[in-house]
């Protein structure tokens, strides 16, 4: 009977073994499905998101994972922004694919939510070090310099690759945060250097951002002794920089874009496109052609939100005021959901910037922090942020379901 028992454990232990082994092989699958996107090729990521399509499909139907109405009213947007495309313009093909992308990916995101907490991280983590060695390779093979740095992902320029690095950065700091209450030290020293080489001015900007949210952060979370030891350490990069303050402004201004200055033609196509917005257009979308200077660079806004509102207007309007009075009663009221909303908030300044999400393969990530915060919310910890706390979880479904 013994060892009928002791066997019955074995065989437990090794099914739980292959079933983690199963779920970080798909997670890593979802996390580095953008850098197949941009790096490899786009009909493999259509064989990726079809993957990934045909699993959250059966998780959803099988209902194991219990969702949420939270979820449910998001998820009915996307539909609805996918059935008005399918219904009143079927010839846009890049519409219709991609919000069916972000349905997916909103699923997949829930999904992620309900798994073991330090996995999601190790995944997040090594889908980061697989960027980083696919930078680190690119620039052995082709270059370090901008114009090197433009060749790496084919058809996106260096912006691209400075905001993969930031995107999976928030990611990996994001699932950090939830194990530890901090963020990692190092990782965001690393992408801020690739976002340097890259010559971009927000790539720079928005890691050097969460550079310094880092280090603040672990400061207001430290003892006296090591508030000391940080305060000191901080001095003296002080006087460094000023002692070396010329030098550095000469390598921005030239050698990376700030020479051309903080303002820029997406400044301009901007300010377009509100100009002509009427209020037909704001209901059903404003036709991208009919402005000139987004029509000189291709009907391109380089802005993800102008983008999507041009496509499904009022519809895509509900979907982001839906998040945005959420996450902003949340933020301001919990705590505890603060470096989330700081996080989400590097987030969408780069997509304002670039067509890159929402809608867009980079979806999962804006979806995982939104349900962070929810996951914070619906624990109503009037924790503060500023004392680090041990984790007393390591999975989602134990304490909270959304």
């Amino acid at each position: 009977m013994g060892k009928i028992k002791h066997y019955s454990k074995i065989c437990i232990i090794r099914k739980s073994s292959i079933q983690n082994f199963f779920i970080a092989l798909f997670l890593l699958i979802v996390f580095t499905s953008p850098i197949v996107r941009f790096a490899v090729d786009f009909y493999f990521y259509l064989l990726v998101i079809s993957i990934i399509a045909t699993f959250v499909f059966v998780d959803f139907v099988s209902k194991t994972g219990r969702y949420n109405s939270f979820m449910y009213i998001p998820l009915l947007l996307l539909l609805g922004m996918f059935l008005y495309i399918g219904i009143s313009q079927p010839y846009k093909l890049n519409s219709l694919y991609y919000s069916a992308v972000s349905m997916i990916l909103i699923l997949v995101s829930y999904w992620t939510m309900k798994q073991d907490y330090r996995l999601v991280k190790t995944m997040a983590f090594v889908a980061l070090l697989i960027y980083y060695q696919f930078f680190i390779y690119s620039g052995l093979v082709q270059g370090f310099m901008p114009a090197d740095v433009n060749s790496y992902l084919g058809e996106s320029s260096r912006n691209a690759v400075s905001a993969i690095a930031l995107f999976l950065q928030v990611l990996y700091s994001a699932a950090y945060y939830r194990v530890h209450q901090n963020l990692p030290l190092f990782t965001p020293i690393f992408t801020l250097i690739i976002a340097i080489v890259a010559f971009g001015r927000s790539g720079i900007g928005l890691s050097a951002m969460l550079v310094v949210f880092t280090y603040l952060l672990l400061f207001l979370q430290s003892n006296r002794l090591s508030k000391l030891l940080v305060f000191t350490g901080l001095i003296i990069v002080f006087f460094i920089l000023v002692q070396n303050l010329q030098q550095i402004s000469d390598f921005l201004v030239l050698y990376t874009n700030f020479q051309t200055g903080l303002d820029s033609p997406r400044y301009i196509m901007n300010q377009e496109y509100v100009s002509k917005i009427t209020f037909e257009s704001f209901l059903i979308g404003l036709d991208l052609s009919t402005i000139p200077i987004i029509h000189s660079h291709s009907d391109n806004p380089h802005n993800s939100v102008i983008l999507a509102h041009s496509q499904f207007g009022f519809l895509y309007v509900l979907f982001l005021m839906f998040f945005a009075l959420f996450v902003g009663y949340v933020v301001l009221v919990y705590k505890n959901t603060v470096v989330y909303g700081f996080l989400l908030l590097l987030f969408l300044t780069r997509i304002s910037i670039d067509i890159l999400a929402l809608l867009g393969v980079f979806d999962f990530i804006f979806y995982f922090l939104v349900f962070c915060i929810y996951e914070a919310y619906k624990k109503g910890e009037a924790r503060s942020l500023f004392k680090k706390q041990r984790s007393k979880t390591v999975k989602f479904k134990r304490e909270v379901s959304i």
